[in-house]
């Protein structure tokens, strides 16, 4: 089992702390486990099972919401 610190999580989802922490609480990502007295971490294969179940953004869409094959 590989585990995951904050400093990774930030990294792998561009997420702030604030933001991964108030979804912990929202029960949207997954929740960290206790490794010591004041240290906890992430389960890799928890953290990619969220992301695998992310929405994926639309690529004939562009920034305005209209499709490309519009013009």
């Amino acid at each position: 089992m590989r585990f995951l610190r904050i400093d990774d999580i930030i990294q792998i989802t561009g997420l702030s702390r604030a933001t991964v922490y108030r979804l912990v609480e929202k029960d949207r990502f997954p929740r960290p486990r206790r490794i010591g007295d004041r240290a906890v971490a992430w389960v890799h294969s928890e953290v990619e099972e969220w992301a695998d179940g992310l929405p994926v953004a639309n690529q004939n869409i562009n920034w305005q919401g209209i499709k490309n094959d519009q013009h």
